[in-house]
């Protein structure tokens, strides 16, 4: 019999834990400046260069410019300038924004002179304000990760495959760049009524073209890590703080089971909640030893809990364990949120200490459980860095396609992958329902990607 012993932190006081909170949400540190690329045109209307200005109004945007109307969206009841400006205030660096009328990627980055947040005149032309908003938060997603990792860390290893861009159905060559993909999808659709582009993160339909996935291939799918942490923030007691701190005092990571095994650390009562969401979501993919790789340490010694549900799934089917009782006294979780402004952005402290200590616990018997943990495996690198991209976000610029046809694709392809993966989850099952929906999502997937090429060309 293998007994473990119960984890146990030590108690943080109250006068520690309002200065570790008064760290991470301390006076403003660094603020954010608007820069607006505008087109120069000839005589005849033809673009032959930008001019990059300072914005400090939104007024000052040229009246009529689409960048009026995206700024003046609303993001929890305050604009979307408004709302940068705020977030701005929060980072350990300054912030810079520019809005451009270049056909280029949206992309965000950290650079010598602090953040960089770049959005291009494709985020104007969605038809939904849902898929506006989403790009402006994904990249702002990219930001906080920057802000609450450490300050050497930066997006290197990034691997987005051959044609250097990705989509949401796509399985990443790594699960570093899906996990930071993932993140930047979770985050954004917090502030966006829970919205990746028009897809809602929070139906259960949304990972039904994973089924005939391996758990390892869905780990390195963007849609499934941002659907994990959503639900989390979501759905678990105080998840959104959780998460949060997590981010903050245990990175950086670069896959789910990094930061599955970072979260079981930290509040092991979660234990078995984590494993029945990653087998709702993964559709009980996962192997015994991959859930004990994920959420027990990679160690065959386990509490009780999780040893009946491990037994409920069916992952254990016979055996006998010796077991014996040990007594620990039980603590209540000693932490607060990290801040009301943390449901914006995520800050790190300068001894990068934890704010979340102690989760409370129950005093449980261990069990034993024999299965061989297969070893995490070997995580691809690419050869040069690249800034993180919004999901389904082109790489190349061209005037060959217009920002019109780009957004138009790309709201089709989210529709197409809505009704796939509605008619996959349908019960009884209609053959000739997914095979309509799946000819519709290739066709539309097909569509994005031959503007994707010629824009490239």
């Amino acid at each position: 019999m293998h007994l473990r012993p119960h984890l146990r932190r030590p108690f943080i006081s109250a006068v520690l834990a309002l200065a570790v909170l008064c760290c991470l949400a301390g006076p403003a540190l660094a603020a954010v400046s608007f820069y607006y690329e505008r087109a120069i045109t000839d005589a005849w209307g033809n673009e032959v260069g930008y001019q990059s200005v300072l914005i400090t109004s939104i007024d000052q945007l040229p009246a009529g410019s689409p960048w009026r109307t995206y700024f003046n969206n609303q993001i929890s009841g305050t604009t979307m300038w408004d709302y940068a400006q705020k977030i701005g205030t929060s980072l350990n660096q300054p912030l810079t924004v520019l809005m451009s009328d270049k056909n280029s990627v949206s992309s965000s980055f950290r650079s010598a002179s602090g953040y960089n947040l770049r959005l291009y005149r494709h985020v104007t032309q969605y038809s939904s304000d849902d898929s506006k908003k989403f790009v402006f938060l994904h990249e702002m997603g990219h930001v906080a990760m920057l802000n609450a990792y450490p300050g050497n860390y930066s997006f290197s290893g990034l691997d987005y495959g051959t044609d250097n861009t990705h989509t949401l159905d796509e399985i990443l060559p790594n699960t570093n760049t899906a996990w930071v993909e993932g993140w930047a999808n979770a985050f954004a659709a917090l502030k966006n009524s829970g919205k990746v582009f028009s897809l809602a993160l929070n139906s259960d339909t949304i990972t039904a073209f994973l089924a005939d996935k391996t758990f390892e291939q869905m780990t390195r799918n963007e849609l499934f890590i941002g659907k994990n942490l959503y639900d989390i923030m979501t759905t678990f007691p105080s998840g959104k703080d959780k998460v949060y701190n997590l981010i903050s005092a245990t990175g950086p990571h670069a896959s789910l089971r990094d930061f599955c095994r970072a979260y079981i650390r930290l509040y092991p009562a979660d234990q078995v909640a984590l494993a029945k969401l990653l087998d709702k979501n993964g559709y009980s993919k996962a192997s015994l030893s991959q859930l004990l790789d994920y959420l027990n340490n990679g160690s065959n010694t386990v509490t009780r809990e999780f040893y009946t549900y491990l037994q409920q799934r069916g992952s254990i089917t016979g055996g006998s364990s010796t077991t014996s009782t040990q007594t620990t006294s039980t603590k209540k979780s000693f932490w607060s949120r990290i801040s009301d402004f943390f449901s914006g952005l995520l800050g790190r402290s300068s001894t990068n200490a934890a704010v979340a200590t102690t989760p409370a616990t129950s005093a449980q018997p261990a069990l034993s459980v024999n299965a061989n943990v297969i070893p995490y495996g070997q995580v691809l690198t690419s050869q040069t860095s690249i800034a993180p991209l919004a999901p389904d976000e082109s790489i190349a610029s061209s005037q060959a396609s217009t920002p019109q046809d780009l957004a138009s694709a790309q709201e089709e392809y989210f529709a197409a992958f809505a009704a796939y993966n509605a008619a996959l989850s349908r019960r009884p099952a209609d053959p000739a329902a997914v095979k309509t929906a799946l000819e519709r999502f290739k066709a539309a997937k097909a569509n994005l990607t031959a503007l994707k090429s010629a824009i490239g060309n």
